[in-house]
């Protein structure tokens, strides 16, 4: 009584089709000449997993307690293939002041770097929570991983045990205070570095601790939390190689960098009020390296979101309404200027984005939900730093959805 066990396959193919192009480099001031890059990028992946786990209650020494035993296996294989020395029919010059995009695409050849790996992966797992007096709980679990990556490059990591610690305790009926700590544990399969050599595994320790609320019977909720990462061999982009368009992949620092993330977030969500749903959320973090610079700091320190949703009574009662935002904080990266042979910071001022959107019940199974984003068409980046380009993000738009229950 109380045990459940539980098996999952999954078997997926994901594949990529990417004809890439772009301005090679500035245009002449003389005759606004510039030229065409391309490369094109093909590959398949053909992934199966399964996952086999029980859990339930057992009783130790007068009190209740619950185990969770499983295992899991996957196995992925990745084909893939680069093209990066096409041959242009007619060359690869542009106008640059007349240019409107559009561009003949070239002949591919040969391929120019062939990607093929096998990634298997098979893990044990068990996790419990022992219940060691009414208000305090504790948490113990550990995975152990094997890893093994054979193609392209080869890696290979045996019986890696990632342990887990956590305990929880009932300050009161609405407040539980709570720590864990977790070992990190992340094989790396494709991130290289300029001289296309696999970095090594992301290693490190993750510490969380903080305070949790429930009220309302548990329709309103709250949470508190501060985090440390302290990781090793963190991906970091190789600036200076990545500047230059020509380079076949995306380089890493060789070995990546020493890194301490520390950081804190509040959130809360739930019902306000009979009809009246709301949720807002705001993490603080900073990454620094060994040396206590910044970094990855395109990721923004603060942000902040909070939304809510009202359904109208009595003859508006089918109708539900709601809206809400998001801010980030300024957010920069040095990025390399091959031109100048220096560092320069291109930078993403602070900015807020506001969504709006209107439920209506049709029927009792079927709904409809317009939602407009970016209601302000805020102009704002997303990425940068991949070949020093940058992306904007998506602009005001509106989608409609419609969806049956049964």
């Amino acid at each position: 009584p109380g045990w459940v066990a539980k098996a999952q396959v999954t078997h997926q193919l994901s594949g990529y089709d990417a004809p890439l192009g772009s301005i090679q480099s500035a245009p002449s001031p003389d005759t606004g000449l510039s030229t065409v890059y391309a490369n094109k990028f093909t590959g398949l992946t053909r992934a199966n997993s399964a996952d086999v786990y029980l859990s339930g209650p057992f009783s130790l020494l007068g009190r209740e307690h619950e185990l969770v035993v499983g295992a899991s296996a996957s196995n992925s294989h990745w084909k893939g293939k680069d093209y990066g020395s096409p041959t242009h029919a007619n060359g690869k010059v542009v106008d640059f002041w007349n240019f409107d995009g559009n561009f003949a695409e070239p002949d591919w050849g040969a391929p120019t770097y062939i990607n093929d790996l096998t990634t298997r992966q098979s893990a044990g797992y068990m996790t419990s929570r022992l219940s060691l007096a009414d208000p305090l709980n504790l948490f113990l679990g550990g995975r152990v991983a094997n890893y093994k990556l054979r193609g392209t490059d080869d890696s290979t990591e045996t019986g890696r045990l990632v342990p887990y610690a956590g305990v929880t305790y009932d300050l009161n009926e609405n407040f539980t205070a709570y720590a864990s700590y977790t070992d990190i544990f992340m094989p790396e399969s494709y991130n290289r570095d300029r001289n296309n050599k696999l970095l090594e595994p992301s290693e490190g320790k993750n510490y969380e601790g903080g305070i949790k609320g429930e009220f309302f019977n548990g329709r309103l909720n709250t949470s508190l939390a501060y985090f440390e990462v302290h990781q090793s061999h963190r991906a970091e982009p190789d600036a200076e190689y990545n500047a230059a368009p020509t380079n076949p992949s995306v380089g890493y620092a060789s070995k990546g960098i020493e890194a301490k993330t520390k950081g804190f977030e509040a959130e809360m969500s739930g019902e306000l009020a009979p009809g009246w749903q709301a949720q807002a959320g705001y993490t603080h973090k900073i990454i620094r390296d060994e040396s206590g610079k910044k970094v990855s700091t395109w990721e923004p320190q603060d942000q902040l979101s909070f939304y809510t949703t009202y359904k109208l009574k009595g003859p508006l009662d089918r109708l539900t309404v709601g809206g809400g935002a998001r801010w980030q904080s300024r957010s920069w990266q040095e990025l390399y200027n091959r031109y100048k042979s220096k560092n320069e910071e291109f930078a993403q001022e602070a900015y807020w984005l506001v969504d709006v959107m209107a439920r209506y019940q049709v029927t009792e199974n079927l709904s409809a939900t317009l939602n407009l984003n970016n209601a302000f068409d805020k102009k704002y980046y997303t990425n940068i730093g991949f070949y020093n380009t940058a992306y904007y993000g998506d602009p005001r738009n509106v989608m409609l959805t419609t969806r049956w229950s049964f």
